[in-house]
């Protein structure tokens, strides 16, 4: 026997209904992931006076990390720069997909947060900084409303990243799927790694007869001289969750997802490709 954290109760019929947590640990994406941790971090920021992490399910099903930061006064921090200061402290699973800056809190009778009353982040938008551009033609404009909705942000930028912005591999199927049906182009959801900016989506919706430069070879970080890291998908044929692993590697390091084939002909372009390059092989699965 070992104590788990877990909270849960008998029913009348024998079984066991599991209740919550007596920490604030949640999982979200198969990450076990310490609110408690999130918040201390963002705590050390000067402008930071309180704050609170939450795992919201606003929508059904997509179950997101959200940042409320009280700063006592408007202006005293960006945004971005709050996220900027969490990626250098936390890995990318752990940076929350929304921040919302407060002037305070709201407060419980006896003067602790009260959780239950923090806003939700779709009914408010990001505030306008320096150096964010906004559409500036049809295509951008109807993009951004499609970003709006599927990621659950107000005030997009065309060239905020799709990551940093709380996207991930399985909000990038219901993204592409409402571009296939807005502008009646079906782009793979490799796509993403290329065109992570509205931006350059748009480039990309704009181009007639536009094809992606690969096949089964996606270029997810094509840079740098290394020895290349090839990575081959589970079951499901999708590259992107590798995105979180990706980013905790060097810069320098270049690294393809091979998708789309079956498991002889993986093998066979992934001996293709280093034949061709001349180098050696890391395979990863």
């Amino acid at each position: 026997m070992y104590r788990s954290g877990d909270f849960a109760r008998y029913r009348p019929d024998g079984n066991i209904e599991y209740v919550g947590r007596r920490d604030s640990q949640v999982k979200l994406r198969g990450y076990r992931i310490e609110l408690g941790e999130i918040e201390a971090e963002l705590e050390r920021h000067p402008a930071v006076r309180r704050c609170a992490v939450l795992a919201r399910e606003d929508t059904p099903g997509e179950k997101r990390l959200v940042a409320y930061a009280e700063t006592g006064r408007a202006g005293a921090v960006s945004e971005s720069q709050l996220r900027a200061f969490l990626k250098e402290k936390l890995p990318a699973h752990m940076v929350p997909s929304a921040l919302m800056i407060l002037e305070s809190l709201p407060q419980t009778s006896n003067g602790k947060i009260d959780r239950r009353a923090l806003p939700a982040p779709a009914a408010t938008s990001r505030k306008k900084e320096a150096g964010r551009i906004a559409p500036s033609d049809p295509v951008e404009v109807r993009l951004a409303a499609i970003w709006e909705d599927v990621l659950g942000v107000r005030g997009i930028g065309v060239r905020d990243d799709y990551f940093d912005l709380g996207g991930h591999s399985l909000l990038a199927i219901k993204l592409f799927s409402r571009i296939r049906n807005a502008f009646g182009r079906h782009l793979p959801l490799a796509t993403i790694f290329q065109a992570p900016t509205i931006e350059r989506l748009a480039g990309i919706i704009r181009q007639e007869g536009w094809k992606p430069s690969w096949f089964s070879l996606v270029p997810i970080q094509p840079l740098g001289a290394k020895t290349p890291l090839y990575l081959i998908h589970a079951g499901g044929g999708n590259v992107l969750f590798y995105m979180d692993l990706v980013r905790h590697l060097r810069r320098d390091q270049p690294v393809y997802g091979l998708h789309g084939l079956a498991r002889g002909r993986f093998l066979a372009a992934v001996f293709a490709v280093s034949g061709l390059l001349g180098t050696g092989l890391h395979l990863m699965r």
